[in-house]
């Protein structure tokens, strides 16, 4: 699924020119998509690869969230909200626009907003934002609960995703229960429009007003909404598998390919990369796990759960060294922390492993060897030490 997940239709990016990007910010290379999916992307890592990395991961999503509520991702609303006849075949007049980008309709970014910010608020203990989430939430009553509009009148599937996870998330965070009544209302309305299927492709949108469903050319959007269905709907979107991915990935001796002409010229070679997939999609399908968001939906991390977990402090994106590893086994009570110097000219690392438990505490340097702590509550292991260039290195905190 997430393989497919990256796929952009050739018939929109012709490989027999350069692929040049949307200036206007209305296409599926928008910012909102890359920055939107650069955060799920450290979200996934952090849960699932790397928990103990507060300091590496909070300061990289706060930012993607700054940037993400700079004009030039959600400015380009004001004329989209004037609709058009492409998307309103009875408009007679265009519409007077309005700025607001998360009041009504413009799900394609408010979606991205909301789960962005809960997502920081679930892994970090932050605040929630939850305006976005009462706007989602009107406009999904007034649509008869089958989704939010992204653009006038067109409800996309995939695009109605990522505000229903981050209702969850806010859900156990605030202790509500938003999403029980929420989830019920939409599936029955899906259903009802024939939006979704586990034997064909999914609808690519539903005009709202004429009652419509657009039928799919291609496995983009139906990929896009059934890696996060499977969420809340696991068993469907796995059901759905092999129909969906057929004529797309081909699975010939263990080696899967994704179909040639959509994406590369007749001898198989790449003729194109397109921002979205190259900047984002492409990363958040490696660093993440088979039913990561999944896994995320049904255990999201609670105020008891972050509170009880050491973690490192000192250690970000500036530091001169990748960290490959990072995670606590609360039953063997022991850290560990793999790092590597990536700059080829050496660095010099200075952190804190915060919140044990008191206890008697060995650190374990590669020169300074076996080090033993008493801690008590509140107090910190210090770790300063040279990383030679390209070097890998490994620091263990184990209960004596």
């Amino acid at each position: 699924m997430l393989l497919y997940c990256v796929l952009i239709p050739k018939s929109n990016h012709p490989s027999s020119k350069p692929y040049e990007p949307e200036p206007a910010q209305d296409f599926l290379d928008a910012y909102r998509y890359q920055l939107a999916t650069m955060a799920y992307a450290a979200g996934v890592t952090h849960y699932h690869r790397m928990p103990v990395m507060r300091s590496l991961f909070k300061p990289l999503i706060r930012r993607l969230i700054h940037k993400i509520l700079r004009r030039e991702v959600w400015g380009n609303w004001y004329l989209t909200s004037q609709s058009e006849s492409v998307v309103e075949p009875d408009i007679k007049e265009l519409r007077k626009p309005w700025a607001d980008p998360i009041v009504q309709e413009n799900v394609m970014y408010s979606a991205h907003l909301l789960l962005i910010t809960s997502i920081y608020a679930m892994l970090l203990i932050m605040t929630s934002l939850r305006s976005p989430e009462k706007a989602i939430l009107k406009e999904m009553e007034r649509n008869g609960w089958v989704g939010v509009c992204c653009e006038p009148n067109i409800v996309f599937v995939v695009c109605n995703q990522f505000p229903l996870i981050a209702m969850r998330y806010n859900d156990v965070r605030d202790g509500t229960k938003v999403i029980d009544g929420v989830l019920d209302k939409y599936r029955a309305a899906l259903e009802s429009k024939n939006m979704i299927a586990n034997t064909e492709l999914f609808k690519d949108w539903l005009v709202l007003k004429q009652d419509h469903t657009r039928g799919a050319k291609d496995c983009g959007f139906t990929a896009w909404a059934a890696s996060f269905i499977d969420t809340w709907n696991s068993d469907f979107v796995k059901s759905g598998y092999k129909a969906h991915s057929s004529g797309f990935i081909t699975n010939i001796n263990g080696k899967f390919e994704l179909q040639h002409p959509m994406v590369a010229d007749e001898q198989g070679q790449w003729t194109h990369m397109d921002p979205f997939s190259e900047n984002s999609a492409i990363g958040y399908a490696r660093l993440n796990v088979e039913d990561g968001q999944k896994k995320m939906w049904e255990a999201p991390w609670t105020k008891d759960v972050i509170e009880k977990m050491p973690w490192v402090d000192g250690l970000d994106l500036s530091s001169e060294v990748d960290c490959l590893r990072g995670i606590w086994d609360a039953s063997a009570q022991w850290l560990v922390t793999t790092l590597r110097e990536w700059a080829d000219r050496g660095t010099h690392v200075n952190f804190a492993v915060r919140n044990l438990p008191s206890n008697s505490w060995f650190l374990y340097e590669p020169r300074a060897g076996v080090v033993r702590r008493e801690l008590a509550n509140g107090v910190e292991i210090r770790v300063e030490a040279a990383v030679e260039a390209l070097q890998e290195i490994d620091f263990l905190v184990s209960k004596a």
